[in-house]
């Protein structure tokens, strides 16, 4: 019968097989999970955009890409963020992938992620 419903995720190396007592009861299990996920994509594209638009905004020479300076500037005066310099230089040298001590808008997503992400 048409009742059963399987889930790939973990980049297709897991599935979860369900099965419903009806095909209508699948039906809304699917529409549930694709309303999920499509949450989850527009959070995400959010949280993308927004720090597109602090990177843009941090970039007051308009090299497409942030000096220390220009993200100490951001952290403060935008977001009001006080950090200790060996945390800030931790951070900015994790992120700073290209080595060449200025953050590309893909590297600034990543160093706000990581001074954003909450400690377990």
């Amino acid at each position: 019968e048409n009742r059963a419903l399987s889930i790939m995720y973990n980049n297709h190396r897991n599935e979860l097989h369900l099965m419903a007592n009806n095909t209508q009861t699948r039906d809304l299990w699917a529409e549930g999970i694709k309303y999920l996920i499509d949450r989850h994509a527009q959070k995400h594209q959010g949280h993308l955009i927004r720090e597109e638009n602090y990177f843009r905004s941090a970039d007051t020479d308009k090299s497409n890409s942030l000096s220390k300076r220009e993200c100490r500037r951001l952290l403060s005066n935008t977001l009001n963020v006080e950090m200790p310099d060996n945390i800030f230089e931790q951070l900015f040298q994790k992120a700073d992938v290209s080595r060449e001590g200025l953050l590309t808008q893909e590297e600034f997503v990543s160093f706000f992620q990581l001074f954003t992400q909450r400690k377990a």
